[in-house]
This record gives structure tokens, C-alpha cells and sequence, in this order.
């Protein structure tokens, strides 16, 4: 179940999405942010809080995009903040925009121990480490979320000078980290209404992003040759576990059969989020949207937007058929004497395994049976007596993690 994400961000094993669309564009009021902003409707998120209502850490309702004289800055008011994650391990707060048509994804995830994991993708790319700038703050007075990095950050990764760029596909997400190792869950989505650029630093959003110099309306899209009736061929397995990232391959030509290289291409599983990646010069672009939904069949779909007036578009959708990942146990006594440490470890079955943190294990021995919590490293610790017999179950998911048994003597 490897992630096609950040090392430093936390990953879950989940099965919900939720697509919202954003509202009208306003100013921030008792907010820290200034420059371009736009409202979400609150109480809009499918994930609950440890109370079964909508969970207010993840439930945007305003979100902004601005900057100082030497950072971005990103931030995202939520119903309510909380001082950490309620009922799932960690919390992630996303913020997408496109400069210089690379696409931006920057973002940190907060776990239950208030820690950080800050990261920046480009184009699908993991770039944290050519971002030592970031910092996240969090204040629930105001329950707002800012994820800061430097201007000077911003200029070397977008490959142009940050003042006065002009910043697109302006979006903010949030998710729940469920166990490391697995895909998350969207809790919430924002956009704004329409087409809304900003330029760096200004103190409001912009108006629609001009044509690409070169590129006038109806004519050749830039990067390429007019893609006209543009087709993209797919290569991807047809069977696929949930939690995992689906491995595609997406060849993008134009209407003359030629390969379209520089162009930004997206794949989604069912209800899955969206990667993007950019062709090369063989049209060719590798992407791996990662499946969240139950067992199942469910529609992979590959899209080329088009040039700036959509001219040229193209998509393509295949069936995939989702299996619920297989879980593994694995004990282990250690120590001497009447009494040892036996050890339980819970993962997926991957040829690199990812623990199942938080999962509940039902452990019978020496008459009695008693419930465990694994913690983040898919492990519980018991001191049993030697030569006892232990029977484990793990009752797993329906439709998402199968259940796993294992019997043995200490």
C-alpha cells in the first residue's frame, strides 16, 4: 500500500468523499487573512466527531489566500477548532492553487500529539524538502488554520518570481487521517464560484486568467500541438485493493495521432481524490489516484481539460473492480521466566507492510477475553504466562479490511 504522497504526511485507510462547491467571493472579518477569499457552506462535512455529529475541525467555511512582505500564506477557517484531532488520528488541512502552470498542493497534517507534518507536491512531486519555510499555524480562538511558506520558497519552485504572479485553481480540502499507511478521508472541499485568479500580495482576488502568450483563444494549445479531438489511452490493473493507489498509465495524443507533451493530466478512482501529473514527450504521464471506496466495482477516469477555452478536451473511463485489503497478525514472546512479553502486530498484506493504528483486537487467553486498541505502530503489548494458548481476532471492515484470526501458544 505504498502512497503516492509526502513521507512526512500521515496516511489513513478510509471510504468517504465529499465534493462541495464554494460561494460567493468576501473579504475575511474577524479573520488574520487578507487578499483573495472565498466562503464554504458550514455543517457540510460527511465525517463525524467522537459525538456522531459533523465534525467541526474538518468543516470549511472560509478559506484565503494572501501574503506579507516575505510569505504566502494560506489559511482555512473552520465551524470550530479544536486543540487536535477528535476521533481520528490526525487531521490534514489542504491548500491547491497553479502558478506558472505548475499545479501547487501545500498542506500539514496535525496528529494527536499536536505535531506537524508540512508538505508542498508540484505537478504530483514531493518538493518538502526545497520548502524549509513552511510552518503551520492553528488558533482556536479564531479556529483558523495558516500554512505560511516563503515567498523565496515559492519563486524557486514555481520557477518565476512570486511577486506579482498570478496564482489559479484556487482550492482548499480537508481530510482524516483514519491509520498510518492507508488513504485518507475528505471531510470538506472549497472553491470559488467561477474562474478567480489573484495576484501575489493584492489585496483581493483577481479577475479570469488571461490566455497564455502565444496561445490565442481557439488556437494551438501551448506545449503542444492542437490536441482538436484529443484522445487519451489508458493502461491500468483492472482489480485493485481499497487503500491502495491505483497505477496508471495515460497516453495523451491530438488529433493527428501525435504524442501532446506539457500538459496537465488528472486520474480519480470512484470517489476518490483527483492526482494530477504532466504528460512528457510521449504524451505519457504516470499517475496513481489512490482508491478509497468499499469493495465494489467503480469507474477509473482519466481527463484532459483542453487549452484555456476547454478546446481539445478528452477522457477516458474504465471499470475497476475494488477489493477490501487483507489483513495480516504476527505474535511474538520475548523475555524468560513464568511471564512473557507477547507482542501483536496488525498490517496490511503489502510486500512493505503498514500498520493498522487504533484498530480494535479481541484477545482471548486463560479464560477470560479482553479488547485492545493497537497503537500507532499496529502493535498491542501483553504479559501473558508461558505456555498459555491465545486465539486473536481482528473483526476488520466490511467492504474496506478483511477480518484476520491467529491462534498460538506463548
Amino acid at each position: 500500500m505504498r502512497m503516492p504522497l509526502p513521507s512526512r504526511r500521515v496516511l489513513l485507510g478510509g471510504a468517504l468523499c465529499v465534493s462541495l462547491a464554494g460561494f460567493g467571493l468576501t473579504a475575511f472579518a474577524a479573520d488574520p487573512t487578507a487578499g483573495c477569499s472565498f466562503k464554504d457552506p458550514a455543517a457540510d462535512t460527511a465525517l463525524p466527531d467522537s459525538t456522531g455529529s459533523p465534525d467541526q475541525d474538518l468543516d470549511l467555511v472560509t478559506v484565503g489566500f494572501s501574503a506579507n512582505d516575505t510569505q504566502l500564506l494560506l489559511s482555512a477557517k473552520v465551524t470550530k477548532l479544536s486543540a487536535g484531532p477528535d476521533l481520528f488520528p490526525g487531521d490534514d488541512f489542504e491548500f491547491d492553487f497553479t502558478v506558472n502552470k505548475k499545479a501547487f498542493t501545500v498542506g500539514n497534517v496535525r496528529d494527536l500529539m499536536s505535531s506537524d507534518g508540512l508538505y508542498v507536491t508540484v505537478g504530483g512531486t514531493d518538493m518538502t524538502a526545497s520548502a524549509p519555510s513552511l510552518k503551520a499555524t492553528y488558533d482556536e480562538k479564531t479556529s483558523v488554520v495558516e500554512v505560511a511558506m516563503a515567498s523565496a520558497d515559492l519563486s524557486k519552485l514555481a520557477g518565476v518570481p512570486a511577486a506579482g504572479a498570478e496564482l489559479s485553481a484556487l482550492a482548499a480540502s480537508t481530510y482524516a487521517v483514519v491509520a498510518n499507511g492507508g488513504p485518507e478521508r475528505k471531510g470538506d472541499d472549497a472553491k470559488p464560484t467561477g474562474t478567480v485568479t489573484w495576484t501575489y500580495a493584492a489585496a483581493s482576488c483577481g479577475g479570469a486568467a488571461p490566455a497564455p502568450t502565444g496561445s490565442p483563444t481557439g488556437g494551438p494549445a501551448p506545449g503542444g500541438s492542437d490536441t482538436g479531438t484529443a484522445t487519451i489511452a489508458v493502461s491500468a490493473p483492472a482489480r485493485i485493493r481499497t487503500s491502495d493507489p491505483e497505477p496508471v498509465t495515460a497516453t495523451l495524443k491530438d488529433s493527428s495521432g501525435k504524442p501532446v507533451a506539457g500538459k496537465r493530466v488528472t486520474a480519480q478512482v470512484g470517489a476518490g481524490k483527483a492526482v494530477a501529473g504532466t504528460t512528457n514527450t510521449s504524451g505519457q504521464v504516470r499517475l496513481a489516484p489512490v482508491v478509497i471506496d468499499k469493495a465494489g466495482t467503480r469507474t477509473l477516469v482519466v481527463r484532459y481539460a483542453g487549452d484555456t477555452t476547454g478546446a481539445g478536451k478528452a477522457e477516458k473511463r474504465q471499470n475497476v473492480t475494488v477489493l477490501a485489503e487483507i489483513s495480516k497478525l504476527a505474535t511474538k514472546s520475548s523475555g524468560t521466566g513464568s511471564t512473557r512479553t507477547f507482542r501483536i502486530t496488525l498490517t496490511d498484506d503489502d510486500a512493505v507492510r503498514h500498520p493498522y493504528a487504533g484498530a480494535k483486537l479481541t484477545v482471548a487467553y486463560s479464560g477470560k477475553s479482553v479488547v485492545v486498541t493497537t497503537n500507532g505502530s499496529g502493535q498491542v503489548t501483553l504479559a501473558i504466562r508461558t505456555g498459555t494458548h491465545v486465539d486473536i481476532r481482528y473483526a476488520g471492515r466490511a467492504g474496506y479490511v478483511q477480518t484476520a484470526t491467529a491462534r498460538t501458544v506463548v
